[in-house]
């Protein structure tokens, strides 16, 4: 009889110790963890927000179409960038916009992304004088801070940003803290289609928007 008392009283003390440590341990972490636990959903909310503003289109005209270079190889156009210059020209004869304004400069020495662009959308009978260039910046960034000196010497005070749409979030902040009066107008359909090539181009905007946010850049 002592002795299953005593492997009782064993047992109370090991369970006794068992859950003072779990205290101490939670005492210890519940802090981070819940800061761990708002920075993920903070994250998650921002992936969400990503995926939410690349689906939303204008409904309004603008005195220009910016269009965000993508690439260019050899003087053609990326297939990104084919994208978006070709819905641009759709907004154009659709009076969405009445000029368009071809942004980016030469990178990795290619030819200057915005002439590429003027050349394809006026191949696609956009007149020369509805085509604004500015074929300086090489940074999605520097792309709305040359922009918009473009449209202030023009006179232009709207845009629509034409651009993939995982890309219009950290696009659109940009230009808004410049002071731009802008509207989101996305590709009708992501280049990236495939699940591991939206997972790279997500994770990507993910990355360079809190990069802009710490950096202003």
């Amino acid at each position: 009889m002592s002795d299953l008392s005593s492997v009782t009283d064993e047992d109370s003390l090991d369970r006794e110790l068992t859950r003072q440590m779990l205290g101490t341990v939670w005492r210890v972490l519940r802090w981070p963890l819940l800061l761990l636990g708002l920075l993920l959903g903070w994250l998650l909310y921002l992936v969400a927000s990503i995926m939410i503003i690349g689906g939303q289109h204008s409904t309004r005209t603008a005195d220009v179409g910016i269009v965000l270079g993508a690439g260019v190889t050899n003087g053609k156009p990326s297939a990104p960038f084919v994208a978006r210059i070709d819905y641009a020209v759709q907004l154009y004869k659709a009076g969405r916009v009445r000029r368009l304004l071809m942004s980016g400069g030469p990178i990795m020495g290619q030819r200057e992304e915005a002439l590429v662009g003027r050349d394809r959308a006026m191949a696609l009978g956009v007149p020369a004088d509805a085509i604004l260039i500015e074929p300086k910046s090489w940074t999605t960034y520097l792309n709305f801070v040359e922009s918009k000196q473009v449209m202030d010497a023009n006179g232009a005070t709207t845009a629509l940003v034409i651009t993939e749409p995982f890309h219009m979030m950290r696009s659109l902040r940009m230009a808004r803290d410049l002071g731009m009066n802008v509207q989101g107008e996305p590709t009708p359909r992501s280049f990236y289609r495939t699940f591991s090539q939206r997972y790279r181009f997500i994770a990507s905007e993910l990355f360079l928007y809190l990069y802009y946010l710490r950096y202003g850049r």
